[in-house]
């Protein structure tokens, strides 16, 4: 939710993603749920019932960053949370056309990238206005949260990518290993991070698509647990 990738391989795509959270946080490890008439698989934040990275059995994934442009001042109170938004999104047909339709002024800001039918979409709320990009499937991409991160950092980390892209194979354990190794001495906005305020990259999600089948592997950074081979 902090930290995203995409990148394009033959016949589908790697979606990597960092969670950067409190490490006390409760998760629950991903596992297939059958919601609103659809299977779904994804890690469950256990505090608000909503997730961070979601695939649908039709191939559809969709995975949030928090914030939209820049860093918001935050409201005392949200009447759902962006987790539990991103979850009814996913389950309608049309995720896309979804976000631009449904009431989001209670809602604090967030971006989603949602891949569907061959398409790539980044979307973000902003807390005022809804922002509809499309993006090529077939060039990398990459993200950071604008809560975490100032626009310097996510220049930084953007360069960093792209010069991975440049120097390695975009495989599954490349794009893993990038997500968790580098600059991890950088605890501020390495691509793993540790700060003092206790936030830290918690977890590492990835999501392979080859030919419409979805496979999920999630790693817990706090309990070094790694859950592999999750699909329908």
């Amino acid at each position: 939710m902090c930290s995203v990738s995409f990148v394009p391989l033959e016949g589908g795509f790697l979606l990597t993603s960092n969670r950067d959270e409190k490490s006390y946080r409760p998760t629950i490890e991903p596992k297939i749920y059958f919601e609103n008439g659809v299977e779904l698989i994804y890690p469950k934040d256990k505090k608000a019932g909503g997730t961070w990275i979601v695939a649908k059995e039709d191939g559809t994934c969709i995975v949030l960053l928090n914030g939209a442009f820049e860093n918001h001042q935050k409201k005392d109170f949200y009447t759902k949370s962006r987790g539990v938004v991103l979850k009814e999104i996913i389950v309608d047909e049309e995720p896309v056309f979804y976000f631009s339709e449904v009431n989001l002024k209670q809602v604090e800001p967030f971006t989603l990238i949602i891949f569907q039918k061959n398409e790539l979409t980044e979307v973000r709320w902003d807390g005022v206005g809804k922002y509809i990009t499309p993006k090529s499937i077939d060039k990398p991409h990459f993200w950071s949260s604008a809560t975490l991160y100032n626009q310097s950092q996510q220049d930084i980390r953007k360069q960093w990518f792209q010069d991975f892209c440049y120097k390695k194979s975009l495989t599954v354990g490349n794009m893993l290993s990038f997500h968790s190794d580098t600059h991890s001495e950088n605890t501020e906005f390495g691509l793993a991070i540790n700060r003092e305020d206790k936030t830290q990259t918690v977890s590492i999600t990835q999501l392979v698509l080859n030919n419409n089948k979805v496979e999920m592997t999630y790693i817990d950074r706090i309990t070094n647990k790694i859950i592999e081979n999750i699909t329908f």
